[in-house]
């Protein structure tokens, strides 16, 4: 059977072992004696050993099974780890290869990188304004030899990179608005050292969410040679500036396109950790009797209400899974077509509106909420499944939670994306809304069924926010108070949209199986789909889709595919290859030795 298959997507069954045996060396051993310095320490010493034992170097990026390899592996072991491992390769090597005027010119950065001489930072964000990625005020003044970085005031202090823990050099991306004989020619990513001369770093306080040494860097007329600029194609020479893109949002829709590399490693390394809240959940379910008086000695997975946490948690551990696997696919074929971060306008990058970084590519950054989101959701429900156990930070549900909780901010603000997206839609960029209901629905046995009501909601959804958008620009109404005053029903279309994306790619994934699979998979796609349907029971009876007594059978009906799931839960848990050595949490093993005096 291909249930392993289906579930590591492209990571092979080497890469797993090789990957599994790197994290069960001595360095990956939790800590939880160590002030925040000390892991901050820890993490970058963890990146070095890893770098030594996955040899690819500046080709790693275009490694497909070690790159999602390594998101799955790090995410689950240490997600500082994770956090650390993406910014050094897939946010620093990787653009400074993609966007640099030669090879040779980067080559004494690429090489500090790949020996760790230093370690990867990326720098975007500002601190004095949200949404600052739309009008970045860090400058980059060219000087006829080099150019001169500068922060021209408190508000354009880079927020949050990972520069604050001093003897720890840095080679920093630098996004920065390049200016040549006073004219602004857009957003670019420079390379600069830190710390260095002019540059200032204050370090923020301690994180409990995926604790990395975060600060508050500036720049004070920092002198940058011509290298350091990658230029991606533009150019300064005697006869002056050229730039294909032609600058303004091309150029940085285009500079901030690395954000594709963030969303297919995020959803990747977040599938893991649903996967592994799970994992932990089962195993210390297995193990944990009750003692009520109505059936005593009762594994707690015997009751309806375990049930309903576990398995619907499973159920959407799996969609999870398969939407990031599509993610990593979509990853993989741009890469193979050589356009790791191609300009807007190129197949799927459209038009800027509200927020440019969402514009690169619809449904890669969507995905990316979506995964967020769900693996929050199992993270929550298993640690509640494990009671007080699920309060003690060992047992890993709080590292998984905290990690989802981060990347709903990280590699683009998630309500960005949705808003963005929401407006995208309704202007019909790259989007027609899907079918109608063709007939109602008679049962809700069949996740057929509910994908077509997922697909009906989503129409409805956009139709009113169309209409009510377009009648009142229509009467001149301000385009600011209109979306202003509908922003949750745009919210309400998005999410709409991601879950029909989610239902639809979980239920193609499980049907292109072989028939084995499909029988395990099969109940699994049911549970999301009713838990989907239920959450949303009052829309559909409002817009008369569903009956009362069709919303009434839905609990039945889940308990039904909870007993088709049970006697094979075992085997789909497994499934997931991950070790008690690798997820290192006390419930998923024998906890009452391992907290014995």
């Amino acid at each position: 059977m291909t249930l392993s298959r289906h579930v590591h997507g492209p990571v092979d069954a080497e890469t797993r072992a090789a990957l599994t045996k790197i994290f069960t060396d001595q360095v990956f051993v939790r800590r939880t004696d160590l002030r925040p310095t000390e892991h901050y320490a820890l993490t970058y010493e963890r990146l070095r050993h890893l770098g030594g034992e996955a040899p690819r170097g500046r080709a790693l990026p275009r490694h497909p099974e070690w790159t999602f390899g390594l998101a799955q592996w790090t995410a689950v072991s240490c997600p500082s780890l994770f956090m650390a491992t993406v910014l050094h390769y897939y946010l620093s090597l990787d653009p400074i290869l993609d966007f640099a005027s030669s090879p040779e010119a980067v080559e004494p950065y690429v090489r500090e990188l790949e020996t760790f001489g230093a370690f990867g930072a990326f720098l975007v964000t500002e601190i004095g304004r949200g949404t600052s990625h739309l009008a970045l005020r860090t400058e980059a003044v060219y000087d006829g030899g080099g150019f001169v970085l500068h922060t021209p005031d408190p508000d354009a202090r880079k927020f949050m990179p990972n520069t604050g823990l001093p003897g720890v050099p840095k080679l920093g991306v630098v996004c920065a608005r390049l200016i040549v004989e006073g004219e602004d020619r857009g957003v670019f990513p420079f390379v600069v050292r830190v710390p260095g001369e002019g540059v200032a770093v204050r370090p923020l306080p301690p994180s409990p969410l995926v604790p990395l040494d975060y600060a508050v860097t500036s720049f004070d007329r920092v002198r940058l040679p011509f290298e350091a600029w990658l230029s991606d194609g533009a150019s300064i020479t005697a006869e002056g500036y050229a730039d294909p893109l032609g600058g303004g949002d091309a150029r940085l829709v285009r500079t901030l396109a690395v954000a594709r590399n963030m969303w297919a490693l995020a959803t990747a390394g977040m599938a893991a950790t649903s996967r592994a809240s799970v994992a932990i959940a089962f195993r210390h379910a297995a193990g944990r009797v009750t003692t009520g008086r109505l059936r005593p000695d009762l594994p707690v997975l015997g009751y309806r209400t375990t049930q309903e946490k576990l398995l619907g948690a499973l159920a959407t551990a799996y969609a999870a899974t398969a939407l990031a696997n599509q993610s990593m696919l979509g990853w993989i074929r741009l890469r193979s077509a050589g356009r790791p971060g191609a300009p807007a306008g190129e197949g799927d990058g459209g038009t800027p509106t509200w927020f440019p970084v969402a514009t690169i590519n619809r449904d890669a950054c969507l995905s990316k909420v979506m995964v967020t989101g769900l693996a929050e959701r199992v993270a929550a429900a298993c640690r509640l499944s494990a009671g007080a156990q699920g309060v003690l930070g060992c047992n890993r549900y709080t590292d998984y939670q905290g990690l989802a909780q981060a990347f709903h901010s990280v590699g683009g603000d998630n309500q960005l994306i949705v808003l963005d997206s929401a407006k995208a839609m309704v202007a019909g960029v790259q989007y027609d809304p899907p079918p109608g209901l063709p007939a109602p629905i008679t049962a809700l046995t069949s996740p057929a069924d509910h994908l077509r009501l997922a697909a009906t909601r989503e129409r409805l959804l956009h139709a009113a926010l169309s209409t009510t958008v377009e009648d009142a620009l229509s009467e001149g109404a301000d385009e600011f108070d209109v979306w202003n005053d509908h922003l949750a029903l745009a919210r309400d279309l998005v999410e709409a949209a991601g879950e029909h994306l989610t239902l639809a790619t979980f239920l193609r994934a499980a049907e292109a199986e072989e028939p084995a699979v499909q029988e395990l998979l099969r109940p699994l796609v049911q549970i999301f789909a009713l838990e989907q349907t239920a959450r949303h029971a009052d829309f559909h009876l409002q817009h008369g889709l569903l009956s009362t007594t069709e919303v009434a059978e839905i609990p039945g009906l889940l308990n039904a595919a909870y007993d088709a799931v049970l006697p094979h839960a075992a085997e789909l848990v497994d499934a997931f290859e991950l070790s008690r050595e690798l997820v290192q949490a006390p419930i998923a093993g024998d906890y009452v030795t391992a907290f014995a005096p």
